[in-house]
């Protein structure tokens, strides 16, 4: 045994209420997070995708995420997202596994350059 005494029933729903407490913030933070990661992203789905630094056109967006989200909850806290974008029929990429590449619209290049 590592500690001293197990907790008592007390101590385990004190702990129970204090687990539920964040995992309900937790809770929050993502379904907020979730809102404002499309209302401030650049992309939205459908639209054009580019190589900013090129000015290839790499696809068309078909999904926002960010990419801490369903992976460790405790990391999710910014609304800076990564983009899925199909590039011909059935086939997708995604930004996150792109590190350096900078991504945006042919009109407007992006401000930011991938993690």
């Amino acid at each position: 045994m590592r500690t001293q005494r197990p907790l008592n029933a007390d101590e385990h729903s004190e702990l129970d209420a204090l687990n539920a407490a964040v995992q309900a913030a937790i809770d929050a933070r993502r379904e907020w997070l979730d809102g404002k990661m499309r209302e401030t992203s650049k992309l939205q789905v459908g639209d054009d995708i580019y190589d900013a630094q090129t000015g290839e056109k790499l696809g068309v967006v078909s999904g926002l995420y960010r990419y801490h989200a369903g992976r460790d909850d405790l990391y999710d806290t910014d609304v800076e997202c990564d983009y899925q974008y199909e590039t011909r029929p059935g086939c997708f990429d995604n930004t996150s596994r792109q590190v350096g590449r900078m991504f945006g619209t042919r009109e407007a290049p992006p401000r930011t350059r991938n993690r």
